[in-house]
């Protein structure tokens, strides 16, 4: 990740997640000339969907901090299905899953198209595919309940209505 000092000079910033670094800055005057030496202790983590940046002076050669612990927020994890190429994705993940047996990572791939969904396109087939993955693991109330999810997303009038209708009743009707 680059950086960008007060002087509006970029420098890079590197580390790894979990683990503290330390390194020095060499201070220089609005002229260009020496005038110190600052040494910083640095972690980064991820909070959510922030990538943070923990930072704090030490002496030299020291790890140990020997000031003020600063925070700050470098970046955020963005995504989202707006379009068919990452809906497919997350579609054959779950296929892929489901052709294996391995219904709770259906249930996973689901809930990424859930989650990712910021336009609402896909989620009455998230929710749908959901089901049917807790319907193979034995989660019949819940497979119903993502079912009626489904059912109350799902477009009006249209085939896939239809589709979703008929399976709710199939399996999810006393």
């Amino acid at each position: 990740m680059l950086g960008l000092s007060a002087e509006g000079k970029s420098s890079l910033l590197k580390g790894k997640i979990g683990e503290s670094e330390s390194y020095s800055v060499n201070n220089r005057t609005w002229e260009g000339e020496y005038s110190s030496t600052s040494n910083y202790r640095v972690e980064w983590d991820i909070e959510g969907k922030d990538l943070i940046l923990y930072r704090c002076p030490t002496e030299l050669y020291s790890k140990k901090c020997s000031g003020k612990t600063t925070k700050k927020v470098m970046g955020t994890h963005r995504t989202k299905i707006n379009n068919l190429t990452t809906y497919n994705y997350y579609l054959d993940l779950f296929n892929n899953a489901g052709a294996k047996g391995e219904f709770e990572k259906g249930v996973f791939y689901a809930n990424k198209i859930i989650e990712n969904d910021q336009l609402r396109e896909f989620h009455y087939l998230g929710f749908y595919y959901r089901a049917l993955s807790k319907l193979k693991i034995g989660s019949k109330d819940s497979a119903c309940s993502d079912g009626r999810e489904a059912l109350s997303l799902v477009p009006s009038g249209s085939i896939p209505e239809k589709d979703l209708q008929n399976w709710y009743q199939s399996f999810c009707s006393p």
